[in-house]
C-alpha cells in the first residue's frame, strides 16, 4: 500500500494565507460597522480594539504568504490522475500525442487541450 505524502505543499499555505488576509480585511470592515452602529461612549476603544485584531491578522496572514515561499511545490499530476481529471471535464483523447478534445465538439472548430505527459 502507498503511503500518502504529509508535506505541506505551498499552494496550501497560500491558500490558507489568503483566507486570513480575506478574514482579517473584511472582518474589520464587519466590526466597523457594527461598532458604528452601537453609538455609545465606548466606540473609541472598541474600535482601536477592532483595528489591532486586524492588523495583527492581516500581519499573520503576509508572514505566511512569505514562509510558503520556502516550502517545496508538489510534483506533477500523475498520469493515472490526469485522465481522470479529463474524464471529469467531459474530455477525450483525440491522438496518440497527448492532446484532449472536449466530447462534447463535432469535429469542427475543435479546441485541443494538453494535460503533460502521454
Amino acid at each position: 500500500m502507498i503511503q500518502p505524502s504529509r508535506t505541506i505543499s505551498s499552494a496550501v499555505v497560500r491558500g490558507f494565507a489568503g483566507g486570513v488576509i480575506f478574514m482579517a480585511l473584511f472582518g474589520t470592515l464587519w466590526a466597523y460597522i457594527g461598532i458604528m452602529g452601537l453609538q455609545g461612549l465606548g466606540t473609541p476603544l472598541l474600535l482601536v480594539t477592532a483595528n489591532a485584531i486586524g492588523i495583527v491578522m492581516f500581519i499573520g496572514g503576509a508572514s505566511l504568504m512569505l514562509a510558503a515561499r520556502k516550502l517545496k511545490t508538489p510534483t506533477s499530476i500523475s498520469k493515472s490522475n490526469g485522465k481522470r481529471i479529463a474524464i471529469w471535464f467531459g474530455w477525450r483523447r483525440s491522438d496518440p500525442v497527448g492532446n484532449w478534445r472536449s466530447s462534447v465538439d463535432d469535429g469542427e472548430n475543435v479546441t485541443s487541450y494538453h494535460l503533460g505527459d502521454k
